[in-house]
């Protein structure tokens, strides 16, 4: 939907701060909130195509991939 994330008390959600704005503290949330208010349709589209890009479909094809790659590597090795 591309609508903005203000994240709090997950770490791992930093790597996307491009994305979202992550909040350590109470006033930072706050910021967070008036930063997510104020912008414009880019930042919405940018998030959409992350979305798109890690979306359940997506997921599953790659694990689908994997499990196909595991496989093979198996029985290759006599092992399945």
């Amino acid at each position: 939907s591309g609508k903005p994330i203000v994240a709090a008390g997950v770490p791992e959600l930093k790597e996307y701060s491009a994305y979202i704005s992550y909040a350590e503290n109470a006033d930072e949330f706050i910021a967070g909130i008036e930063r997510a208010l104020a912008e414009g349709e880019k930042r919405r589209e940018s998030r959409q195509a992350l979305a798109r890009e890690h979306s359940w479909e997506k997921r599953a094809e790659q694990l689908r991939r994997l499990l196909e790659e595991t496989v093979q590597r198996r029985r290759g090795k006599g092992r399945l």
